[in-house]
């Protein structure tokens, strides 16, 4: 006698929640979201105020991740009223770390999912982008350039007349391929607390999140 017995269902979405991981949403299953009808899933942009500028998922909310990291609790009660919720940045690596943060203040079941890839992947993929209304800082990406340049140039200079200044030079070059094979930017992280990406305040953020949802 024969058992027969039915494959596990596949999606390309996970919910990470018995692995204690943020879940993820693929880009193609989050385009399928958006354009189902109904209540889409709260878009939730954690990059700096220059990045959502330069380009965003349209109908997507800012509220930086250092913002988050300042009142997780706060902003995850603010999120608990809006039903489902993806957060993005430009690769998947900030969204994580706002997702993580804000797991612990959450129900297992309102959990906030990751958009796998991130900016990145969804430009990639050819999804819609919508550009702000221009803040004057530049994105995040172009201040990494700029920053590890100068500070290559800097260090060559000196180090004709300070030898030894020129491994500065070669330890930013080794922090930049680092941060290209595994996807994290130190430079990137401490550019986003200067103060001018500190942009968007907690309070403007938490609003935009009401107003977000009560458009939906």
């Amino acid at each position: 006698m024969t058992t027969m017995t039915n494959p596990a269902p596949t999606t390309e979405s996970t919910s990470g929640q018995e692995s204690g991981t943020p879940g993820i949403r693929s880009v193609a299953d989050l385009r399928r979201a958006l354009d189902a009808g109904g209540q889409p899933p709260l878009l939730l942009d954690v990059r700096t105020d220059g990045e959502f500028e330069a380009g965003h998922v349209p109908g997507a909310v800012l509220l930086p991740l250092h913002r988050i990291q300042e009142d997780p609790a706060r902003v995850a009660r603010e999120l608990s009223a809006c039903g489902e919720v993806v957060v993005i940045c430009r690769s998947g690596n900030r969204a994580r770390s706002a997702a993580e943060a804000l797991r612990g203040h959450l129900p297992a079941a309102s959990a906030p999912a990751v958009l796998e890839g991130g900016m990145v992947a969804w430009e990639q993929a050819g999804g819609e982008t919508r550009e702000g209304t221009g803040t004057g800082v530049w994105d995040m990406q172009r201040q990494v350039r700029f920053v590890a340049g100068a500070m290559v140039l800097t260090a060559v200079v000196a180090s004709t007349r300070v030898p030894a200044v020129k491994w500065a030079a070669a330890g930013v070059g080794a922090g930049l391929a680092t941060s290209g094979v595994n996807g994290a930017c130190p430079m990137a992280g401490a550019l986003a607390l200067m103060p001018w990406n500190r942009g968007t305040s907690l309070e403007d953020g938490l609003r935009a999140v009401r107003e977000r949802h009560a458009g939906r």
